[in-house]
């Protein structure tokens, strides 16, 4: 099939497609062909749906991945912050709505590494004050978490809404390994959300022990308390979590 029947392919189905531009849906099904005409004839590489997608967000939302695509958008001036009306990056939806939606990307971190490499900002926020390196976290993609704290992320960004970092994320779901790697960058362990919850406290409530025991051997303080006075013991309700923060309030006893 010739480049120009591909362009008329994307073009009769357009109109089964959540967007407005034939670029942004070439660049969702991955028609790398098709993307390069259209780019070589002028289409608009900053062209925006109504929810202020660009061609970029549609590339990197398509389940099967388009790495050829979010390339060639790249190197044809695709601002890699663009921001839709979320205030959401390509960055950010590749790694966060991606996976609520397909629960995982093919050529994922193949695409990160591109964006990254053409000025990708790790720690832009949405407009809820979230991440990418929030999502990577709480999924448990160690090898993002770490490209994105190289690239600048901040490990003690929180979330707009509660206050929450990272390393709540990541404690709340049990990834001790990603807890481990975000104390190494610097993570806090005494961060605290807007009830006044720090990481341990939200171990001990989810029944986290694993990651209880990272953060009490990091230096997590056992005693510290909520805005209602509520230690990490006090909200712990799973035998081998209780077990531990016992242990560590009666190390700490004279």
């Amino acid at each position: 099939m010739t480049r120009f029947r591909d362009i008329l392919l994307v073009i009769l189905l357009t109109h089964t497609a959540a967007c407005t531009d034939t670029l942004h849906v070439a660049a969702y099904k991955g028609q790398a062909d098709v993307v390069t005409v259209l780019l070589e004839r002028g289409a608009n590489a900053e062209a925006r749906t109504k929810d202020g997608q660009t061609p970029l967000h549609h590339a990197v939302m398509s389940h099967m991945g388009q790495p050829a695509v979010v390339k060639l958008l790249l190197e044809h001036g695709a601002d890699p912050n663009a921001k839709n009306t979320a205030g959401q990056t390509a960055l950010y939806l590749l790694v966060a709505e991606t996976n609520l939606r397909w629960f995982g990307v093919k050529n994922r971190d193949d695409m990160v590494t591109l964006l990254l490499a053409h000025g990708a900002d790790p720690a832009a926020k949405s407009t809820a004050g979230r991440t990418a390196l929030h999502w990577a976290a709480m999924f448990g993609y160690a090898d993002m978490v770490t490209q994105l704290l190289a690239h600048g992320a901040d490990a003690n960004a929180k979330e707009e809404r509660n206050g929450d970092t990272a390393l709540h994320w990541a404690a709340v779901v049990g990834q001790d390994d990603i807890v481990t790697l975000l104390l190494k960058h610097g993570a806090d362990t005494e961060a605290k959300d807007e009830h006044g919850w720090t990481p341990l406290h939200r171990a001990a409530y989810e029944g986290q022990d694993d990651v209880v025991t990272v953060l009490l051997e990091a230096g997590a303080d056992a005693d510290a308390r909520t805005k209602a006075r509520q230690t990490p013991r006090d909200l712990a309700k799973h035998k081998a979590v209780i077990r531990l923060l016992d242990q560590a309030t009666s190390q700490d006893t004279p």
